[in-house]
């Protein structure tokens, strides 16, 4: 139900907000991962974690960070393109 719940909440958001949020995304999905390389926990012989408080898996983050900074980036390009 949670994730229905969830679902429903973000199908909501208008696609500009997406775009909006999608570079912020990345750009902090790219920060979190070069502090795993920093200050990263190991776990089970591999250096994947973050603990700021909680533990975290930045690449997480990033599966949904990078389609959705690939999906602005083009939808830039052809609309630049399509004014020329």
């Amino acid at each position: 139900m949670l994730g229905l719940t969830l679902m429903l909440i973000f199908s909501q958001i208008q696609s500009k907000t997406l775009r909006q949020w999608s570079i912020w995304l990345y750009t902090g999905g790219l920060v979190l991962l070069v502090l795993v390389l920093m200050i990263g926990v190991e776990k089970k012989g591999a250096t994947r974690w973050l603990n700021i408080g909680l533990h975290i898996q930045p690449s997480e983050i990033m599966k949904l960070a990078v389609p959705m900074m690939v999906a602005y980036y083009f939808s830039e390009k052809f609309v630049a393109a399509a004014f020329y």
